[in-house]
C-alpha cells in the first residue's frame, strides 16, 4: 500500500507540473499569467491524476519496476 501510495503521488505531481507549465507557457509575458486559474487547474489535474491511479490502477507497481521503488 505503501509503495502504491508513493507512486501515485509522484504520478500525480509530475501530471500537476506538466499542466503548470502547459498553462504558463500560453501567455505572452509573465506578468500576464492567471496565477488563481494555474493554481486551481494544477491541484485539480493532481487530484485526477490520483483518483484515476485509485480506479484503475499503476501498472508500475503492479508489473513491480524498480523506478518508483
Amino acid at each position: 500500500m505503501k509503495k502504491f501510495l508513493r507512486a501515485a503521488l509522484i504520478r500525480a505531481c509530475h501530471t500537476m507540473a506538466q499542466y503548470a507549465l502547459a498553462l504558463i507557457g500560453t501567455a505572452v509575458l509573465l506578468s500576464e499569467v492567471n496565477w488563481m486559474m494555474v493554481l486551481s487547474g494544477t491541484l485539480m489535474a493532481g487530484i485526477i491524476s490520483f483518483l484515476k491511479s485509485c480506479v484503475i490502477g499503476m501498472p508500475e507497481v503492479e508489473r513491480g519496476d524498480g523506478q518508483n521503488e
